[in-house]
């Protein structure tokens, strides 16, 4: 949350995080990982599977858990298995850890904005 943003909603936000959430904005969740980004030597193996690979982008770009559900049509549930099975993958303890790991692996990476 950004202190001058007048679109703030301070309750959902607090509601967002305590139920698992990014607590950061898309905007900025999308600074802060082409900050991290570095190029991979090599194209990395297909460690994930098509569908664990739209989740983690959909999470890098600052989708909560819940838009990601609504985008491809899941149950959070579904969400949260991909995410666990994202993390073991990608030997992560958290989202910004497995987005991390999964762009110096070269396994996603960001589209820069024009």
């Amino acid at each position: 949350m950004l202190k001058g943003d007048p679109n703030i909603d301070l309750l959902q936000s607090v509601r967002n995080v305590l139920a698992g959430e990014a607590p950061i904005s898309p905007a900025i969740a999308r600074h802060l990982l082409r900050r991290l980004q570095t190029p991979a030597s090599e194209p990395a193996p297909d460690i994930l599977t098509k569908r664990e690979r739209q989740v983690l982008e959909a999470l890098a770009a600052g989708a909560s858990y819940k838009e990601v559900a609504r985008e491809f049509d899941l149950s959070p549930h579904t969400v949260n298995f991909h995410v666990r099975s994202l993390y073991k993958k990608l030997s992560a303890r958290s989202r910004g850890e497995a987005v991390k790991n999964a762009l110096q692996q070269g396994v996603i990476t960001i589209e820069r904005d024009a």
